[in-house]
């Protein structure tokens, strides 16, 4: 059985997809928690199984929706990376 990566390097992994911008950069506009369902976490690439719990993210764009699925503890990583990240750049997110 694959070991879960370890949270600094889901970090690591949630600064570099933030950096080369395939994961977003800004507050989702939508969110929902809940029991997985298999989707594919949009940071460690691993499916939530329906005994985890994930957040589904939901971005509104020009051309449509995105959706992110993503375990909880990826979430943590994304988030404290994207605030990080921000931080660095010497932007603020907006509300």
């Amino acid at each position: 059985m694959e070991e879960p990566p370890t949270h600094r390097t889901l970090r690591a992994n949630a600064r570099e997809a933030l950096r080369a911008r395939t994961l977003p950069i800004r507050r989702a506009d939508r969110m929902w928690g809940g029991r997985g369902d298999g989707a594919e976490c949009s940071l460690c690439h691993a499916p939530v199984k329906p005994d985890e719990l994930e957040f589904e993210l939901e971005y509104i764009l020009a051309d449509g929706l995105a959706k992110h699925h993503v375990h909880v503890h990826c979430f943590t990583a994304w988030e404290r990376e994207r605030d990080n990240v921000l931080a660095q750049d010497g932007l603020h997110q907006s509300a």
